[in-house]
């Protein structure tokens, strides 16, 4: 192949376009690459941060140079400069220089690693949390930076909790349902202000019914299934516990919120352990209902549904989403919009039967011969023998 290294090659990239059809956003998404983040107490979390880098592109141009934006963000690796408010804003800046463009936008996701000590044996573990930065930088050049993160906790029914019986003298009942609830917070930063990532993560374990804890030992487990259940909690509670923490953060100009619990997806899994210990009292979807029918080798021959009355609203099969508040749950079939209106399911499963031949005279008598050992092996063992 001739060597081109010295000569003139065509750049089509900077060609002008005549439709006249601006792009607001055009880039690359789903670089990763290892990243410093800095927390507040001024040390770094070292993780891998998942960026997307785009601009805005002008009608006149044909298209931008996306080779410029994996150059830009390699240079800030290499310098291995933390990332916060100062270098986000530095880095969107050079991006729109560097690329000529009338605005610039970068998104970066990561695995935020926080210690959290166990309630009563101070067990410290490491927890991982999904957080992240958004900025943008319009065409009079006004920067604007948010900080995310998504927290994971529990939030125990008060109205499971109500139906309950509980001595509040020996702290001991029977017990309340949990769910793994998922808060969203979102904040816009402030001018040239850093918001704590871990700070955000404390508002949404204190609006909880209880934090998730990467260790816990069986004291631990005690106080923390008790404090859930002294502090239970609907995704309601959870939004305005966070709204009224967030309203007296410093360092913010506005806030979103988002929290949705696991069941909206129609899962309920049980766990070996905490709060849904599958030993604890047992509530299921359809989901969960099918999976244990299907581990214990059931197969589910009829299925009768108790169904919210609000469930006749939604039942000429036209809608396709359901809408709580600011949260809509979309593209849903008609079946599973009923489901969300089913409060009890009676079932009736049989064994699954591999061999359907009718019995035989020697099964029979295989039959006889086990019930005789059944019948010898219950009498050692009530006489001790065993």
């Amino acid at each position: 192949m001739e060597n081109q290294e010295n000569k003139n090659l065509p750049d089509l990239m900077s060609q002008k376009d005549s439709r006249g059809v601006p792009i607001n956003k055009v880039g690359i998404s789903d670089l990763k690459v290892p990243l410093k983040v800095g927390k507040a107490d001024g040390l770094i979390c070292e993780t891998v941060g998942v960026f997307e880098m785009f601009v805005g592109l002008k009608a006149s141009e044909r298209g931008t140079h996306m080779s410029r934006f994996s150059i830009l963000l390699n240079d800030f690796v290499s310098s291995n400069e933390p990332l916060n408010f100062k270098s986000m804003e530095s880095l969107t800046r050079r991006m729109k220089d560097y690329l000529d463009s009338e605005s610039s936008y970068i998104n970066v996701e990561f695995s935020y690693f926080k210690k959290i000590e166990a309630p009563v044996t101070s067990l410290a573990g490491i927890a991982p949390f999904t957080a992240g930065y958004k900025s943008s930088l319009d065409k009079k050049g006004n920067f604007s930076l948010k900080t995310y993160v998504s927290v994971t906790g529990q939030t125990c029914c008060p109205c499971s909790k109500e139906i309950s019986d509980y001595d509040e003298e020996t702290k001991k009942g029977r017990g309340a349902h949990s769910q793994h609830g998922h808060v969203f917070i979102e904040v816009e930063n402030a001018e040239s202000e850093n918001v704590s990532i871990d700070a955000l993560i404390d508002v949404a374990q204190l609006s909880l019914s209880a934090p998730s804890y990467p260790i816990l030992k069986r004291q631990d487990e005690r106080v923390a299934t008790i404090s859930a259940y002294e502090n239970p909690c609907f995704v309601e509670d959870v939004i305005r516990g966070c709204a009224t923490r967030l309203r007296e953060f410093q360092g913010i100009d506005n806030f979103y919120l988002d929290v949705v619990n696991q069941l909206i997806e129609g899962n309920w899994t049980y766990q070996r352990e905490g709060i849904l210990d599958e030993t604890h009292l047992r509530f299921f979807t359809f989901k969960e209902i099918k999976k244990l029918m299907d581990n214990a080798g059931l197969f589910i021959e009829h299925v009768e549904e108790t169904l919210d009355p609000q469930y006749e609203k939604f039942s000429n099969g036209i809608h396709t989403a359901l809408n709580f508040g600011r949260l809509s749950i979309e593209n849903l079939s008609p079946e599973e919009i009923r489901r969300f209106f089913v409060f009890q399911y009676k079932i009736i499963a049989r064994k699954i039967n591999v061999n359907r031949e009718m019995p035989n005279k020697n099964s029979n008598e295989e039959t006889d011969s086990m019930e005789k050992l059944l019948t010898e092996a219950n009498k050692k063992f009530d006489e001790d023998e065993y």
